[in-house]
């Protein structure tokens, strides 16, 4: 292992932290404004899957084929694991 890549991996763990550690902070104000939960956690998971979407294509590389074969995993990885984590 690298030293770049290990920089590299705190910083990511750093601003995953930062965003965990905001996001209550920022759904708090959607909720008192009459948003159901259901829906602020729908609007904090949509927004994170747009700002992941860049980083998630350029680390593909063009190999799609690996999402093809993977995609009940991913399907069930974003519906029980993100989705359904945060509504319950």
């Amino acid at each position: 292992m690298n030293r770049t890549s290990v920089t590299r991996g705190l910083l990511i763990g750093v601003l995953a932290s930062v965003a965990f550690g905001t996001s209550g902070a920022l759904a708090k104000p959607l909720m008192e404004a009459g948003w159901s939960p259901a829906a602020t956690v729908t609007l904090r998971a949509g927004l994170a899957g747009i700002l992941l979407l860049p980083f998630a294509i350029t680390s593909l590389r063009g190999r799609w084929s690996t999402v093809w074969r993977g995609r009940w995993r991913i399907l069930g990885m974003a519906l029980i694991g993100v989705a359904g984590t945060q509504l319950v």
